[in-house]
């Protein structure tokens, strides 16, 4: 039986990281994270649900699902021993790329735009999908073993990999319009603009007209997470952001993120992470540099 995840985790190894078909056949609950790079999710099998930038979208099999830095997000499967949820991620920090890229403008321009910019979907289905970018995963996942001790391989898989999916990344004319959100997104898209309040649950229930039990039984059902873990998922990336671009205090990242203390806030951030703020700081100083 897979160990359940905790419900806010944030890690950061390598400026490059690959998990080739890696499979679950149960208790696959997800949970909500950030990534100081992109990644690329491929579902190679399994249905769902993906919670990301304060929208619930289905997921199924042949999808590719595109996560921006810092973003927010939690991935839910419905998964048994007949129906395993099998996926390839690929997690890269751009500054590592940007450099190979400078040969060709317009591919840097594309890494630019999903780097920064806020992107029309952050799924694209198998049938828009097509073949090359499947067909990519593939043949690096079989010849992984052999090419990983080679640090050049990195770069150029994600090279490959996102020349394949700017040919069939939407057109910004082409956008699709938005969709009328649920309670549970527009829960979400409330705690965005508010996550470093004070936020008591029976004020966000009145603000919504619903009441305090139907919200938050509602919410855990949409998301997979209670409001206020969200509510902390939220602050701890935020802080995770202001602990790699600067040099702030903690108490000044505690007070900025809605913690209040900063012993509060170490005790938050070291039961999400797994390790202290200070640590935290100083790791990611270290690989990314």
């Amino acid at each position: 039986m897979m160990k359940q995840e905790r419900s806010v985790v944030h890690s950061i190894d390598t400026a490059f990281q690959f998990v080739f078909g890696s499979v679950a056949d149960t208790n696959f609950t997800g949970y909500f994270h950030a990534h100081k790079g992109i990644e690329l999710l491929y579902v190679q099998e399994g249905t769902g649900k993906v919670v990301v930038d304060q929208q619930i979208r289905e997921i199924e099999p042949g999808m590719l699902i595109v996560f921006q830095p810092f973003q927010l997000h939690r991935t839910q499967l419905t998964v048994g021993p007949d129906t395993p949820y099998m996926r390839t991620i690929v997690t890269f920090d751009p500054a590592a790329v940007e450099p190979h890229l400078a040969a060709y403008p317009g591919l840097l321009q594309f890494l630019q735009r999903l780097r920064d910019r806020k992107l029309p979907a952050p799924t694209i289905r198998r049938e828009e999908l097509g073949d090359l970018y499947p067909q990519l995963v593939a043949h690096f996942g079989r010849h992984w073993a052999q090419l990983k001790p080679k640090h050049e391989e990195y770069p150029l898989l994600v090279i490959q990999l996102l020349h394949a999916l700017q040919a069939v990344w939407p057109k910004e004319d082409n956008e699709p319009a938005p969709r009328p959100f649920a309670h549970s997104e527009q829960i979400m898209q409330w705690i965005e603009r508010h996550y470093a309040e004070e936020i008591r649950l029976d004020e966000l229930a009145r603000r919504f007209h619903l009441s305090k039990h139907y919200m938050s039984r509602r919410f855990k059902r949409d998301t997979g997470s209670g409001i206020a873990d969200y509510v902390n998922a939220r602050r701890i990336r935020q802080a995770i952001f202001l602990l790699t671009a600067g040099d702030k205090s903690m108490r000044d990242i505690a007070e900025e993120v809605g913690f209040g203390s900063a012993s509060y806030f170490g005790k938050m951030f070291l039961r999400s992470v797994g390790v202290t703020p200070l640590q935290y700081r100083q790791r990611a100083g270290q690989l990314f540099r």
